[in-house]
């Protein structure tokens, strides 16, 4: 059997969605221009869903309720699965007409809760810091400054159409400033912080043999801001077993852009939770039975 030609964009040119990138107008199109940059870099992306979800983890008054929630302890697949496809369902769709409907059925659930502006922005430029820095820290090629204005339009965009009340910074210097403060600000240890981390490391775990699993630890938290890591009540790894995961990271992610043959990993995963497939209204958290008991209420998804 003939091995099978390696396409990226249709195209036996490994850089065709940076071509295709280079082509569009930021303005218009920074939907389908993160789509790319995101497509060409999905395999430097190993780390960010661990980071992303541990920066949540970190914070207390959102901890809190996720940690009252149950959502993280007890439904966890889901939970993973479901952040992931609305994110997809904007990227194919922006924020018009199916994507609408998406952001609409997480702005109803947002609704839920009493969230702060800066609990919205702190997400959504959480989001932002961790895939540029792991695009330039483990991508095959550089950024451009086009992909990384297009980031951050995509995720100010999203976190207006989910329900923020607050914009993004308008620039990417203003989002790190932003997270800076924030995580000086905001994140700090609580018991709920290190529960939630270990049920999502432990998680993690069961996707690989048990000797495996150190090194894949390594890998997830080495990238990982260190206040991020106390604030979680987890201890750094050793500087060798950091050097080991950044190593492993980098390794995975050099070889050149995933072509357009590789099996999605996040439909895959989904019908693991979905087997009969789902509709946007599965998607998501449904009415909770009773008031989450906590002073000020947070929710994100």
């Amino acid at each position: 059997m003939s091995k099978q030609k390696r396409l990226w964009m249709g195209k036996p040119d490994p850089y065709a969605r940076l071509r295709e990138i280079e082509r569009l107008d930021l303005d218009e199109d920074y939907v389908e221009i993160a789509h790319l940059f995101f497509a060409d870099f999905s395999s430097a992306m190993f780390s960010t869903g661990a980071a992303e979800f541990m920066f949540t983890f970190a914070a207390p008054k959102i901890s809190r309720v996720l940690y009252a929630s149950g959502e993280i302890e007890k439904r966890l697949d889901k939970r993973i699965v479901d952040t992931g496809l609305f994110t997809a369902i904007n990227f194919m769709h922006g924020f018009e007409g199916k994507g609408k409907e998406a952001a609409d059925r997480v702005r109803e659930m947002h609704s839920r809760y009493r969230i702060a502006g800066d609990e919205f922005v702190a997400t959504a430029c959480d989001e932002i810091v961790v895939a540029l820095r792991s695009a330039e820290l483990f991508g095959w090629r550089p950024v451009t400054d086009k992909e990384r204005e297009a980031v951050r339009l995509f995720f100010s965009a999203r976190a207006l159409a989910y329900g923020s009340p607050t914009k993004l910074p308008d620039s990417l210097a203003g989002v790190y400033e932003f997270m800076e403060t924030y995580i000086a600000n905001e994140c700090r240890y609580e018991k709920r912080n290190h529960i939630l981390t270990a049920k999502l490391l432990d998680w993690y775990g069961t996707k690989v043999a048990r000797p495996l699993r150190p090194i894949l630890r390594a890998m997830l938290l080495a990238p990982q801001d260190p206040r991020i890591l106390s604030a979680c009540g987890v201890k750094r790894p050793s500087a060798l077993m950091r050097k080991i995961g950044m190593a492993l990271l980098k390794r995975r992610a050099g070889k050149g852009p995933v072509p357009d043959s590789d099996s999605d990993a996040l439909a895959e995963f989904a019908r693991t939770v979905y087997p009969d497939g789902y509709t946007i209204e599965d998607l998501g958290t449904k009415p909770p039975s009773r008031t989450v008991p906590t002073p000020r209420q947070n929710a994100l998804v």
